[in-house]
Parts: structure tokens; sequence; C-alpha cells
């Protein structure tokens, strides 16, 4: 019985000391969803939002947790415990990453080459 008792207590402190965080991350200029984005926390365990942007995650250290959400084309951003504490549901708007490419240049003038290699053999065009 007194087994019973110590296990339940333990369970009953790790309930106490634990927090579910419920979110959504949006798109910060447009207010779309973002779907399948990486929320992180400091500790290492994690979640992605469902296709929706919602998301679900328990903080076990509430005073120390520190969210991380992230996307590809969109810039990081990192949530303090002090930034969420008294929300019932957390919205996160992630800005868009802009990012440029270099120049890509296309031609249609064919290249002739005077020799031609065949299984590792050069030989002379006739």
């Amino acid at each position: 019985m007194k087994k019973i008792s110590f296990i339940l207590f333990l369970i009953s402190i790790n309930l106490l000391n634990s927090q579910t965080i419920n979110g959504i991350v949006k798109d910060s200029t447009t207010g779309e969803n973002i779907a399948f984005a990486n929320i992180v926390l400091k500790n290492g365990k994690g979640t992605y939002s469902s296709e929706f942007g919602i998301f679900e995650l328990e903080l076990m250290n509430i005073n120390t947790d520190t969210l991380k959400i992230s996307t590809l084309g969109y810039e990081s951003k990192t949530l303090t415990f002090i930034d969420f504490k008294n929300l019932t549901k957390l919205e996160v708007l992630l800005n868009p990453k802009i990012e440029s490419l270099d120049e890509v240049l296309i031609s249609s003038k064919k290249i002739k080459y005077n020799d031609r290699v065949i299984l590792g053999e050069k030989r002379r065009k006739h």
C-alpha cells in the first residue's frame, strides 16, 4: 500500500511541475497559419505544428524553459517563459525571410568540343 501511495505522490508532483502550452504559428504579414513549423524547448524536447499551424507542448520547468520556433522561409523566433506565462493560447507570428539568389546566365550558343571522352579513354573526333 505504501508503494502505491508513493507512486501516486510522484505522479502528482510531476503533473504539478509541468504545464502544457497550446499555440498557433502564423505569418506576420498575411496572418495565414504556418504548417509544420518546428517548436523546440531549450532542453531539446519539441514538436511541430499541425497542417493548420496548431501545436501543443508540455513544459517541465516553467520558470526556465525557452521556446524556439522555426521553419523554412521564415526568421526563427525565441520566446522565454515570461513572454507566455499568462497566456492560455500562444500566438506566434513569424516574419518572412527574404533571400536572394545569385544571377544565372542562360545562353543558346552551342559549345563545340574537339575531344571526346568515353569510359575514361581520350579519343579524337574525325
